[in-house]
């Protein structure tokens, strides 16, 4: 019975962060627009498309 527990919250949980992953894809611009990137291409792009939309901040304030 604590093992079945166990396994929802598991269940629940992984269905939450990749709920999160395919929110994150929708906002990081991709070509082509429909591929569906791997949770670590997913990662390095918003990580990469984050910092040039700072270096725009930053410049456009400059």
């Amino acid at each position: 019975k604590q093992r079945q527990a166990a396994n929802a919250r598991e269940r629940n949980r992984t269905h939450s962060v990749n709920a999160a992953f395919n929110a994150l894809r929708l906002l990081i611009p991709t070509e082509p627009s429909d591929r569906k990137l791997s949770k670590i291409e997913t990662l390095r792009l918003a990580s990469s498309y984050i910092a040039h939309l700072s270096t725009i901040l930053i410049s456009g304030t400059q």
